[in-house]
């Protein structure tokens, strides 16, 4: 039989060594009740009488309404629906000063004729649902009607004049004079609407009038009480409108309170009163309570955002200042760091321009003025910037990725299917595949082209963080067609293999002051992009073609034009001068560097 292990946890230990003693188990506690006379429960029970609510009661009057007067309007109006202690107290006669305290801290009118204080504030701040059908946000209290009342149950539960002999076909019209109409929401409405319950009440007063003078002097008094509650209303509205302005202001107030104590923060990290000016009207700065630390936690990377914004836009435009310091302080290290790559590597580097946007050196560059920056820390910057640079690279391949593979679907899907192949998955390093840029609409013929592009004076200032909003794939079919004039399969022909080529193509459509538009495959596929119709091609010999002229060409072998391109017959006889090659190819001796 096996031994549980409760069994054998509670197995009474083997030890039978001389003056060994076995230790006896701990006693059991023992129960104690409520009614225990114990000390301990004697004071458990007086500190439980202590803290019942019913000893603040207890307190003096004076005391409790000294207490409730630093309650929030809508917690004192559920104060008396907690107990009945508070409820007795604070409906009681004595307890009418509350209310009034309240209502006077408030600078609001007496209650309507027939309200008690209570139902007064009830009316005024206990909240904003419709007192009939429960609706939210009903900021408007009918004081004809006395209630918090939305538009559509006024027109539910009332009636237009002109609708009255038709509901009340037996009544007497005279019952309209006794009462007040109401707003229905309907701006420029001559007549208001009589609410339902107001008419059939005084239908019933009436009814009880045997005699004439009975229903004269009901009347009378009717009109009296109208006449009251009409200027009541009256007042109510004016206060209204005045509280709603006294809240309004006191809003700004606290609104500006919150804008200096932001400023004040900026100011103390070192910002200017420019840099502050351009966050002032973000919704999270302009909101109408109190800055606190959490708030401020809450708030600050937004804020700081928009500074790091407007600060890199004038550092991009301004050619003077400390940000333009800074600026001319990073391009020369940032020219230093290129030195040190091989051509292959800085070639696939994006713009400077660009380069001032990744955060590493965002943060550094327009950071407040008041902190030096080295060109020590910016060279220790850039010593780990490659790996956030293809990072970003690597997540733009893989959204144009999905653009290729979206294409690939519609082709699948389009009745054109015969006129060209379909894109491949693999087709982003092709000679046939086009980027567009999203900012400027510029077509570049590779990757690394659109990235050298990106944010340069041809382009547009942006975001690097809108990754998702910089490139799309373009499908241009003037493209596929100068792959095949150059005798190359598009299928595998890179944007090298054209390079190599180096020729220049005649457009048999179009024509440029009075001759044919003759230029290189990369000048076509951006004139030829938005054409309906593909146009035809002529591929030209190299005793036909034009003196190429673009400086856009580098050094496969060394750094010689990283500061500066040059042109194609520069570059081809400083490879041969210099490192001695006389059959040249593309791009182990020389490349296409420019947008």
């Amino acid at each position: 039989m096996q031994t549980s292990f409760r069994v054998t946890f509670l197995q009474v230990p083997t030890n039978t060594e001389p003056g060994h003693q076995l230790e006896e188990p701990n006693p059991k506690r023992v129960k104690t009740t409520l009614t225990s006379c114990s000390p301990a429960s004697n004071v458990s029970a007086k500190i439980t009488d202590q803290n019942q609510t019913s000893l603040l009661c207890s307190m003096p009057l004076d005391i409790i309404f000294l207490i409730c007067s630093f309650l929030p309007a809508k917690t004192l109006i559920e104060l008396p629906k907690i107990n009945r202690l508070f409820r007795a107290t604070l409906l009681s006669t004595t307890g009418a000063s509350v209310w009034i305290t309240l209502r006077n801290s408030f600078r609001a009118p007496a209650p309507m004729p027939g309200m008690s204080e209570l139902e007064w504030a009830r009316l005024l701040w206990g909240g904003t649902h419709c007192q009939v059908c429960g609706t939210k946000g009903v900021n408007r209290v009918d004081f004809i009607l006395r209630k918090r009342i939305c538009y559509a149950c006024v027109k539910k539960k009332g009636i237009p004049r002109v609708a009255f002999k038709r509901r009340y076909p037996d009544a007497d019209r005279v019952v309209l004079d006794l009462v007040l109409p109401t707003s229905g929401g309907n701006r420029g409405a001559r007549n208001g609407y009589y609410h339902c319950e107001e008419i059939e009440k005084v239908i019933q007063e009436i009814a009880l009038c045997k005699r004439r003078k009975a229903k004269e002097n009901y009347n009378q008094k009717r009109k009296q009480f109208l006449k009251e509650c009409s200027e009541h209303a009256s007042r109510c509205e004016e206060w209204v409108a005045e509280d709603r302005s006294r809240k309004a202001e006191e809003a700004d107030n606290v609104r500006e309170s919150r804008i200096r104590a932001i400023y004040d923060r900026l100011r103390n990290m070192g910002y200017t009163e420019d840099d502050m000016q351009e966050v002032k009207w973000l919704q999270c700065v302009q909101r109408s309570t109190p800055l606190s630390e959490k708030s401020w936690d809450m708030i600050s990377p937004d804020v700081f955002a928009v500074i790091r914004g407007y600060r890199t836009s004038r550092m991009l435009r301004d050619n003077d200042g400390i940000l333009a310091t800074r600026r001319k302080t990073f391009d020369k290290v940032f020219l230093d760091y290129k030195n040190k790559l091989q051509p292959k590597q800085w070639r696939t580097l994006p713009s400077i321009e660009t380069m001032y946007l990744f955060q590493t050196v965002n943060e550094i560059l327009v950071c407040p003025d008041s902190k030096t920056i080295s060109e020590e820390k910016l060279s220790t910057t850039l010593e780990t910037i490659q790996d956030e640079v293809d990072c970003w690279i690597r997540t733009l391949k893989r959204i144009l990725a999905e653009d290729i593979a979206e294409a690939i679907d519609m082709y699948m899907c389009s009745s054109r299917r015969a006129e060209a192949p379909p894109p491949r998955t693999t087709s982003l390093d092709l000679a046939m595949t086009v980027i567009q840029c999203v900012q400027c609409y510029h077509y570049s013929s590779t990757l690394e082209a659109a990235v050298r592009h990106l944010h340069t004076s041809s382009c547009c200032e942006g975001d690097l963080l809108r990754v998702s909003q910089l490139f799309r794939y373009s499908q241009v079919p003037t493209a596929r067609l100068l792959v095949v004039k150059s005798g190359l399969d598009p299928q595998i022909a890179t944007p090298d293999d054209m390079d190599e080529i180096g020729a220049f193509y005649q457009c048999l459509d179009c024509e440029h002051h009075d001759d044919s538009f003759v230029a290189t495959w990369r000048d076509h596929i951006r004139s030829h992009t938005r054409w309906y119709n593909v146009p035809q091609f002529r591929l030209l010999a190299e005793q036909e073609s034009p003196k190429d002229e673009r400086a856009c060409w580098a050094c496969g072998h060394c750094n010689a034009h990283i500061n500066g391109l040059v042109t194609r017959a520069d570059v081809l006889e400083h490879v041969k001068v210099t490192h001695h090659v006389s059959k040249t190819h593309v791009p182990q001796d020389f490349f296409y560097a420019g947008q």
